[in-house]
């Protein structure tokens, strides 16, 4: 199960390891996942909100709206959003997981973490396959390819997002812990404090379960296929062009977008689907080292983009001694990403046309 902070009351409730006894170390184990999750989630806070920012800032005032600058910056507008939702959890983690902002900040913190996660999740995909139908159908990418279109896009991906994130809102909440004198934001399923009974634990897991796999199949599944599929037809098709059997650039922007993506998500999935096994029996100590980890690095995920952008982008030596502004005005120069198939001006070669589209 993905915990939000280290000692998220649903591992101990919901968890199939609960049953294996508690190793002589944990407290120490668990301050160290909480000083590691400090440490990555301000990283994240502070590399995410000033890269995403950045973004945001230069796409809104000072570039014209195409269709790539429409795409990247709803990807950094989600991205920024969910940077801006882990303060609340890394002062929650500081305080070794007392909630203080209330139940209200619990359900609304939390749905936006997801909400911002499954957009930019979703933005990836649409990012790649409009390379792919670039680069496959150039001439009919010209004539239909719009902002217009882009803009209707982004509106049902934003939808799509806020309809399977919804049920958090009902999922969170808070519950206090006289014993420890503490208050916990946790996944509650929308099973009162009161019915915490062998049926209520039953409900509890059977919904758990179910939005582990709505998440996996909707938020890694689904995605890693398309962009697979995507990137893959990519690389077929430049593979057929001369010019570049003898550059390996394109391949390699290719890999690293398939790997990061890979890398930041697999295991923040994988380590829920594995414990929902009957027959997985986690020892507590690796399962809070594995889902700690996991989770920092999809987080990580959300302030990789803005420097994808700066690092890929074309002729990144020559950019880099430009200011910032022209740095990412030509890493979402459409102009330069798009070909032009007009008589009367004939475009670019293909294959410096599919080596900007990446």
């Amino acid at each position: 199960m993905v915990m939000e902070n280290v000692t998220d009351i649903p591992l101990l409730l919901l968890s199939n390891s609960t049953t294996i006894e508690t190793p002589h170390n944990f407290d120490s184990i668990i301050h160290y996942m909480m000083v590691f999750t400090i440490v990555s989630y301000s990283i994240t806070f502070l590399l995410g909100t000033l890269g995403n920012g950045i973004v945001i800032g230069i796409c809104t005032f000072k570039m014209t709206k195409t269709v790539n600058v429409i795409w990247f910056l709803n990807l950094a507008i989600a991205d920024f959003i969910f940077d801006l939702c882990l303060p609340l959890h890394i002062r929650s983690n500081a305080m070794d997981g007392y909630w203080l902002f209330g139940g209200f900040l619990c359900k609304i913190s939390n749905m936006a973490l997801y909400l911002n996660m499954l957009a930019s999740i979703s933005f990836l995909v649409v990012i790649s396959i409009d390379r792919c139908v670039s680069v496959l159908y150039p001439f009919w990418s010209r004539r239909h390819r719009r902002p217009s279109l882009a803009c209707k896009v982004a509106f049902v991906i934003w939808m799509w997002s806020v309809i399977l994130s919804s049920p958090y809102l009902a999922f969170y909440d808070t519950v206090d812990v006289s014993e420890y004198n503490y208050t916990f934001c946790f996944e509650s399923y929308a099973v009162p404090i009161e019915d915490f009974s062998e049926k209520g634990f039953n409900i509890m897991r059977m919904r758990h379960r179910v939005m582990i796999i709505t998440r996996v199949v909707t938020m890694f599944i689904i995605p890693f296929t398309i962009i697979i599929i995507c990137y893959g037809a990519i690389a077929v098709k430049i593979r057929q062009r001369p010019c570049h059997r003898t550059s390996s650039r394109p391949f390699r922007i290719i890999i690293t977008i398939l790997v990061l993506f890979f890398i930041c998500w697999f295991p923040f999935h994988s380590l829920p689907l594995m414990d929902l096994r009957e027959d997985a029996l986690w020892p507590s100590d690796v399962l809070m080292v594995a889902v700690t980890l996991a989770t920092c690095l999809a987080y990580l995920n959300s302030c990789l983009n803005p420097i994808l952008y700066f690092f890929m982008g074309r002729d990144f030596k020559d950019m880099f001694r430009l200011n910032i502004l022209s740095v990412f005005e030509k890493a979402f120069n459409e102009e330069q990403s798009l070909a032009t198939f007009d008589s009367r001006s004939p475009p670019k070669s293909s294959c410096e046309v599919e080596s900007c589209m990446l």
